[in-house]
């Protein structure tokens, strides 16, 4: 006489939902915490402090505020209009980076195919308007800036630097060459202080069309 045996009939069941769920959860708190972890912090200081620091310092060097309020305070000219237009410009810049860096990762849920940017429809119109704007802002700052009537910029740490260097005969004004600096220091801060925004802890999708 047959015995009943238990017949099986189908594939072992995988392991559960809630298992799944559980060890998703655990990935995402791993990513959060390698993300925020001590090393990385130093990292993005290094990385991004060095552009701060460097921006930082030619702004403080060439005295770019003083210039800038004698070209804002001066009679209304084509400098002071240009300076106007490049707060405007620079304004749209900082607008076009947050929304590549907070609004995609963070609102839409991806980053976008940079390496594609001329296949995407979004990206064909951000890229070159972004371009644009970092470079006739940056040109609208050197006119302004070229013609800017501020003394020489003092202080005892400046004196003290320009007597280590044996710098004499500094000619007020910041000239093409002081100008160029200038507006490049000025781009490097904001390009470094850009640089600090954090990448969102939540996994994101390349999206290759859109």
């Amino acid at each position: 006489m047959a015995t009943d045996q238990p017949s099986s009939t189908g594939p072992v069941p995988g392991p559960s939902r809630q298992r799944r769920q559980s060890q998703s959860t655990l990935a995402a708190v791993d990513r959060r915490r390698s993300r925020m972890s001590p090393t990385r912090i130093v990292l993005a200081l290094l990385k991004h402090g060095k552009y701060v620091a460097a921006g930082a310092a030619g702004i403080w060097w060439l005295d770019l505020r003083a210039a800038a309020e004698n070209v804002l305070d001066g009679e209304d000219g084509w400098a002071k209009r240009m300076l106007k237009a490049h707060i405007g410009l620079q304004g749209l810049t900082i607008v076009f980076f947050l929304y590549l860096t907070l609004f995609l990762p963070w609102v839409r849920g991806y980053i976008p195919n940079y390496p594609k940017w001329q296949a995407s429809r979004r990206l064909r119109v951000i890229v070159p308007a972004l371009t644009t704007s970092i470079l006739l802002g940056w040109t609208l700052l050197v006119c302004a800036l070229s013609h800017a009537a501020n003394p020489v910029p003092g202080g005892p740490i400046r004196d003290a630097i320009r007597d280590a260097l044996n710098v004499e005969n500094v000619k007020p004004g910041l000239g093409v060459m002081g100008a160029m600096a200038g507006a490049t220091a000025v781009y490097t801060l904001v390009f470094g202080l850009l640089g600090f925004i954090p990448a969102p802890n939540v996994p994101v999708r390349i999206k290759k069309r859109q």
